[in-house]
């Protein structure tokens, strides 16, 4: 993640998608942030295979500057990119990154998880069938596909995996007033829907969820995700 003070609700879904379907376990996974970890070292260790970006564009240098020194470190593994900013603008695909996910996520990734499983080298033609990314062709050229249809209902999602974060990382202390008094507590950042019902030119996320509305988790699956961190992570604000 580049480059957030909250969880990585993003990378979080992606990953929870991925254990679902049973494409990876548990400890295949690792999510980092380049506020909080040392990136390097942690990968070393790790020796990833495919490394998944999530950039806003305003720290899309930054984010380049980190894939370089990353390819450099594991040149054999895959890397991608996602989030608005790719799928803003998917020609701008450029090394190091190979591949690049365009609009929402989670089928998407699943996908390319699947064939990286399936065939080394990856070819090019495989490429092209699956919906929703942008990959660079053997004269390095953007090749986009055409955008997947937005998963509904959204409880077709999989519940978070809070546990793939260290716990200090899931519930944020901040202060909030309440009845003009200040209070601090374990803060949790979640999300309720997708997408939004206005069209503002400027907003990153109507280039992830598209221009068709908003879509609501169902009031009972919200409802047990709050039950879960309240119960679990001592979380009092959301």
């Amino acid at each position: 993640e580049i480059d957030s003070h909250h969880p990585p609700l993003g990378l979080l879904s992606l990953a929870s998608y991925l254990l679902k379907k049973k494409l990876v376990k548990p400890e295949e996974i690792i999510i980092l942030d380049s506020f909080y970890d040392s990136l390097l070292k942690k990968l070393k260790k790790f020796d990833p295979e495919v490394i998944a970006f999530s950039i806003l564009t305003p720290f899309y240098s930054l984010g380049k500057v980190w894939a370089n020194k990353i390819s450099q470190n594991h040149p054999r593994a895959k890397i991608i990119i996602g989030g608005p900013h790719i799928s803003s603008i998917p020609e701008s695909l450029e090394k190091p990154f190979e591949i690049g996910i365009v609009g929402e996520g989670e089928e998407t990734l699943f996908s390319l998880i699947k064939l990286f499983k399936k065939s080394f080298p990856l070819k090019k033609r495989k490429l092209a069938k699956i919906k929703g990314i942008v990959f660079l062709d053997e004269r390095g050229r953007p090749v986009i596909t055409p955008r997947r249809t937005l998963i509904t209902p959204l409880d077709n999602l999989p519940p978070i995996t809070w546990s793939l974060l260290p716990e200090k990382r899931i519930a944020i202390r901040e202060t909030i007033f309440i009845e003009d008094r200040p209070v601090t507590n374990k803060t949790v950042y979640l999300y309720s829907s997708r997408g939004c019902p206005y069209q503002c030119a400027f907003c990153a996320y109507n280039s992830v969820w598209g221009k068709s509305g908003i879509r609501y988790f169902s009031s009972k699956r919200f409802g047990d995700e709050i039950k879960n961190l309240y119960r679990n992570y001592q979380a009092r604000n959301f």
